[in-house]
């Protein structure tokens, strides 16, 4: 059998990724996990569930896709039993040898080109709020504006001015608005002719379920619904810590988002 503080510190030991370290020793039977550093959470999702159907063992953790500062906590584990036996404790180890649970990814300080789409705004009959609006938002992460433009309602002059943004060098390219399905809106078809791969357009996320996400070369590409002109948190905050992470957003990671997808109510 296995006592309960050297089964946690096994546990932990394995569990820790890059920029996480643990507890030298168990407290009261657990053993805790915490950041070293700044950026975001990223859990295996599936193999803590996974350990957590063994029996006898458990880990807790906080939300994955958490933003973390130095010294916060991560999760903590024990087993539930004073002791454990040498077969549960192996079957444990073995599923956490296939690598850590928890690590935390630094977030990338990117070069952003923001246009914002439509005739209204580009012919100065309406203000523009917009790009003010999503220039806060990145510079929060400290973040750098390459360079900010408007663009009237063409696929065109919009498919052209993502070309040229990034062959400036911005590595994270904003389009705003004009993302509906009215004859003219154009911005989706707009990203697409201006060479967007991977694209995925639409996520059940509210506010800003039409939300669009796609790469050219290493640039990431993103398109913004108006929603964000009238909430401070839309489906853009949700996604913007990951987009910084380099992390791969996949079809599947978007259906994902319904569970908790309601920002607003």
């Amino acid at each position: 059998f296995i006592h309960e503080g050297e089964a946690a510190l096994s546990f932990a030991q394995k569990m820790a990724g890059a920029g996480i370290v643990f507890d030298k020793q168990a407290s009261e039977g657990k053993v805790n996990l915490s950041a070293i550093e700044e950026g975001l959470l990223v859990i295996d999702e599936e193999r803590l569930k996974k350990f957590n159907m063994l029996g006898n063992v458990i880990c807790a953790s906080r939300e994955n896709y958490s933003l973390l500062k130095k010294g916060d906590a991560i999760a903590g584990t024990r087993i539930t039993p004073l002791y454990i036996s040498k077969d549960d404790h192996l079957r444990a180890l073995a599923l956490l040898e296939e690598g850590p649970l928890f690590t935390i990814h630094k977030l990338r300080k990117a070069r952003v080109g923001i246009i914002v789409t439509g005739t209204e705004v580009y012919e100065n009959l309406v203000e523009e709020k917009y790009g003010t609006i999503m220039q806060h938002k990145v510079e929060q992460y400290g973040c750098k504006v390459i360079e900010k433009r408007l663009a009237p309602d063409s696929v065109a002059i919009i498919s052209t001015g993502i070309k040229e943004l990034v062959e400036k060098g911005a590595d994270l390219i904003i389009c705003t608005s004009g993302m509906s399905v009215d004859p003219d809106d154009v911005t989706v078809e707009s990203m697409i002719a201006a060479g967007a791969e991977n694209a995925h357009y639409g996520i059940p996320v509210l506010p800003g379920c039409l939300f669009f996400l796609g790469k050219i070369g290493q640039a990431q590409l993103v398109g913004v619904p108006a929603s964000g002109l009238y909430d401070d948190y839309f489906s853009f905050d949700l996604l913007l810590p990951r987009l910084l992470a380099n992390i791969e957003i996949k079809k599947e990671d978007f259906a994902k988002l319904g569970h908790s997808g309601l920002l607003k109510y």
